[in-house]
């Protein structure tokens, strides 16, 4: 089995990697899934529903040849929207070849003609709160209450390439305890802290299959009262990745990353975005923004997941405190690795409103005081942990 450094290790690499990274698509519902969905709805035979997942089939392709089209720029606004017309028309006509009349009407045409442009504005709110959890080497409890809000941009500059941007900026109030396993002198070593980060970076295709990535990050997580200037830390991944088809992206980069008192840390880092689906209603995602997690999508706006919480919640974080207390100017770092359920709810279609409710728990977590030097203080791990997320995001 691999050790918790190993794996609190491979997971801050996967939660740095996929805060640096654009936001990828993944596949969605596949074409027989949406046909059997629609089909339940105005009654279709096994076969009539067979014949609808064929022509969802060809819009989406088409659909897919005229987002490229619009991302390298080959065709202006009024021409899309005059290809969009027409294949709207299309559609009709096809859907009219492939069921009864009656039902032809029923399909819902216009919930088919997704968007063509990719989603540009993101903005998200995040409130999430760990249940006390005891020490494990000694008396005292640990609890958080975290409130994020984070802006998100893309833009595509080509087929296969886009630029990406993040802002993030939260406030965190801790919950010690008669902590004085961690803080000797006053069992509590900070009440609130405040933190932000800028993500800026590019994915450029090559030549055919092949693309470069390129990301520069800068952050800070600051004990109120202490200085921000003191608090920043930064870090960069370059890498170059190979398309195998719409659903698998294989590469490999670097990755450098600077921490409060102590040493540039620089690794080789997997570059991995696959989709792989299982069923009709379920997937497997590893290496998007969620790291690992098995997805299952029983209705269009509905989902529900569960794997290795690659989020906010997890991977490392270094907080500098203050000037007073026991470790003036130190650093306290924390690191956490949880699995954890998700549920996510699009009640008006994709782009728009998404709300979504996590609860997890953590399988390890370790909270560490540095002093101003790096030198370790104290180092102690709390019991198995719950926690809760409720967020919003409204994409424009």
């Amino acid at each position: 089995m691999p050790t918790p450094a190993l794996t609190l290790l491979l997971a801050a690499l996967i939660s740095f990697v996929a805060a640096a990274s654009p936001a990828s698509a993944q596949s969605g519902p596949s074409s027989t899934q949406i046909a059997t969905w629609i089909g339940d709805d105005i009654g279709l035979e096994p076969a009539e529903i067979e014949r609808l997942s064929e022509v969802i089939t060809w819009l989406r392709a088409e659909q897919d040849a005229l987002r490229d089209e619009v991302a390298s720029g080959r065709i202006t606004q009024g021409e899309e929207r005059t290809r969009r017309e027409a294949l709207r028309a299309t559609l009709i006509e096809r859907l009219a070849n492939a069921l009864p009349p009656a039902k032809a009407e029923g399909v819902p045409v216009d919930r088919l003609m997704t968007p063509m442009a990719p989603q540009k504005l993101s903005l998200g709110l995040r409130s999430t709160y760990f249940v006390p959890a005891e020490f494990d080497e000694g008396p005292g409890r640990f609890s958080l209450l975290q409130e994020q809000l984070q802006l998100s941009f893309l833009t595509p500059l080509g087929p296969g390439s886009a630029f990406f941007a993040s802002a993030r900026a939260d406030v965190t109030r801790y919950g010690f305890r008669r902590a004085l396993v961690l803080d000797p002198q006053r069992g509590n070593p900070l009440e609130v802290s405040h933190g932000g980060s800028l993500t800026l970076g590019v994915q450029l295709r090559l030549s055919g299959p092949w693309s470069v990535l390129v990301t520069g990050s800068l952050g800070f997580s600051a004990e109120d009262g202490a200085r921000v200037d003191d608090a920043i830390t930064g870090g960069t991944i370059s890498g170059v990745m190979y398309e195998l088809n719409r659903k698998v992206q294989l590469g490999l980069g670097i990755l450098v990353r600077t921490q409060l008192e102590d040493d540039v840390r620089i690794f080789p880092i997997p570059l991995i975005q696959i989709t792989l689906d299982l069923t009709q209603e379920l997937r497997l995602v590893i290496g998007s923004r969620d790291g690992l997690r098995l997805i299952y999508t029983p209705l269009p706006s509905l989902e529900l997941s569960a794997g290795l919480g690659i989020g906010g919640a997890t991977g490392t974080a270094d907080t500098r405190l203050d000037r007073r207390g026991f470790a003036p100017r130190g650093v306290l770092r924390s690191r956490r690795f949880p699995f954890e359920v998700e549920l996510t709810w699009t009640p008006f279609g994709q782009n728009a409103l998404e709300v979504q409710a996590t609860l997890g728990v953590f399988v390890y977590q370790r909270l560490e005081i540095d002093d101003r030097r790096g030198r370790s203080l104290t180092d102690v791990r709390t019991d198995p942990a719950v926690y809760g997320t409720l967020g919003l995001s409204w994409s424009f």
